[in-house]
């Protein structure tokens, strides 16, 4: 399902966290490794809820990690950076 390169546009927002500052793609791999211009390499995992599911990504050697969430809405999936600023990454490939 959430297999693939998915792409952020950067827009202006007042949004505070560790957002990034210019467009992306993330790529998610199937042995659990991603690649980022923003986020670098590191593993990820998904955590299946009842109400959503979490992407999360570890980086810095497994130091730090950060949790989106990820949304399908018929065959579009966005992981979701932040809600209130419609900072999302779009599912490309």
């Amino acid at each position: 399902m959430a297999l693939g390169k998915y792409y952020f546009k950067y827009h202006e927002c007042g949004a505070i966290g560790e957002l990034p500052d210019k467009d992306d793609t993330l790529t998610l791999l199937d042995d659990n490794k991603y690649r980022s211009s923003f986020w670098g390499n590191g593993e990820y995992r998904i955590e299946y809820g009842i109400f959503r599911t979490l992407l999360v990504l570890s980086y810095s050697g497994g130091t730090a990690s950060y949790e989106l969430e990820i949304k399908k809405v018929g065959n579009k999936i966005t992981i979701v950076l932040d809600g209130a600023c419609n900072f999302f990454y779009e599912k490309i490939e």
